[in-house]
């Protein structure tokens, strides 16, 4: 998580996100403090109940990013199932 953010990829993060709570996850806030934040710099975009998103893949990560610790919330438990869904871990004891 970082510390501090510049306002410039805060609003980047909000416009690409898919959904609001995507872009605070991919932050690191809590949701209230993003909300104010992104009020305050006019990119909060709300998508009532996630209408339009296939919740599927709303918040697949690039595998890459996870490894690199860009998502430290990540649970090492999603990251083993992705590892071997993704083919790239065998289903065998370590």
């Amino acid at each position: 998580m970082k510390n501090f953010i510049s306002d410039e990829e805060f609003i980047s993060i909000c416009n690409n996100a898919v959904s609001m709570a995507s872009a605070c996850s991919i932050i690191g806030l809590q949701f209230s403090t993003f909300k104010r934040r992104a009020l305050k710099l006019n990119c909060y975009n709300t998508n009532q109940s996630g209408k339009g998103i296939n919740k599927k893949f709303a918040h697949r990560y690039e595998l890459e990013d996870i490894i690199d610790g860009k998502y430290p919330q990540y649970q090492s438990n999603k990251l083993r199932k992705r590892l071997l869904k993704d083919g790239l871990k065998q289903n065998q004891c370590e």
